[in-house]
């Protein structure tokens, strides 16, 4: 399993799940997955903030706030 798929399963099991990463983790992830995630049943958007040219933030946002 490399880093993108680890960090796609914590997603899909943590829905407080965030952290940093690379430039390119972050693309293999958008070409690979959708940027959504199921997490406890529920659908919620992959967020990736820049820090610096070559690192991001991540985090999941609920889809539907209820």
């Amino acid at each position: 399993m490399n880093e993108a798929e680890r960090i796609l399963n914590n997603m899909a099991r943590m829905p407080g799940y965030h952290g940093t990463t690379t430039k390119d983790v972050v693309d293999e992830m958008c070409e690979r997955f959708s940027l959504a995630v199921f997490c406890n049943g529920h659908l919620r958007n992959i967020v990736f903030t820049p820090i610096t040219d070559k690192s991001f933030s991540f985090k999941t946002e609920a889809v539907w706030k209820g």
